[in-house]
């Protein structure tokens, strides 16, 4: 096994552990919340490092910027992946991504050094969480449930750790990394997110699944999330095309 094999088996380990973490965050109570953030963000801190060395040496495979013997941490990496010579070979969904993960390092040390936060913050975790998945999917491949397969889409629990405060955040983040898989296309506006993020009727960005219904008034389909219409009595849908109400 090379290096980069190895450093993206060790990172997707990490992966799986973290998503596990923000799966049972979404079902915890009382002290069982700050066990499962602090190991989320942990998990994360991990996964990104792996994979951030990992990028580093696919990027430079004749001449990588460290040694075999030295593995620099997630602030060293990310600062490399930043010089000219890795830069210009990121995407521009990809550079954001780097530049989300400086925040990492200071909430990881928190933990291991000094001590867990009442309230620990988990937005950026989660939001890199998702930008990972992504990048490993374009570069490598790999799908999400190819680490781990869960039924609603187990990405739609990262989604929901994002604090309010920051979601329009992630989704400017998370469509720039769509617009690197999807170059050239508008997608189809999202009613749940409000990003230009759905394919074959699942938004990528909040991970929502929906239905196409078509408008009695002016004949456009347009999408609802699922669930709106499994509600009894059904809820009072508007076009976004005309505004008719749909009941």
């Amino acid at each position: 096994m090379n290096s980069v094999d190895g450093l993206w088996k060790n990172s997707q380990d990490s992966i799986r552990h973290a998503l596990e973490h923000f799966s049972e965050l979404n079902r915890a109570k009382g002290e069982e919340i700050t066990h499962h953030r602090k190991w989320a963000l942990l998990s994360v801190h991990h996964a990104a490092e792996c994979f951030s060395n990992m990028l580093l040496l696919a990027l430079n495979p004749e001449d990588p910027p460290f040694s075999d013997s030295y593995y620099p941490s997630l602030a060293k990496s990310l600062a490399l992946l930043e010089t000219e010579r890795t830069v210009s070979r990121l995407t521009p969904g990809e550079r954001r991504l780097v530049h989300l993960l400086k925040e990492l390092p200071k909430a990881r040390n928190q933990i291991m050094h000094r001590f867990v936060p009442g309230q620990l913050e988990v937005s950026a975790a989660a939001m890199s969480l998702l930008g990972i998945l992504r990048m490993a999917g374009n570069r490598l491949g790999i799908r999400t449930e190819d680490i781990l397969d869960q039924s609603p889409p187990i990405e739609a629990d990262v989604f929901a750790a994002i604090r309010y405060q920051r979601i329009e955040e992630y989704c400017s983040f998370a469509e720039a990394m769509l617009q690197d898989e999807y170059p050239g296309q508008t997608l189809e506006m999202c009613p749940h997110c409000q990003a230009h993020s759905i394919v074959h009727s699942h938004c990528e960005i909040c991970f929502e699944e929906m239905d196409h219904i078509t408008c009695a008034n002016c004949d456009e389909q347009y999408a609802v999330p699922s669930w709106e219409l499994q509600i009894s009595p059904s809820p009072e849908i508007e076009c976004p095309s005309c505004g008719h109400k749909r009941t």
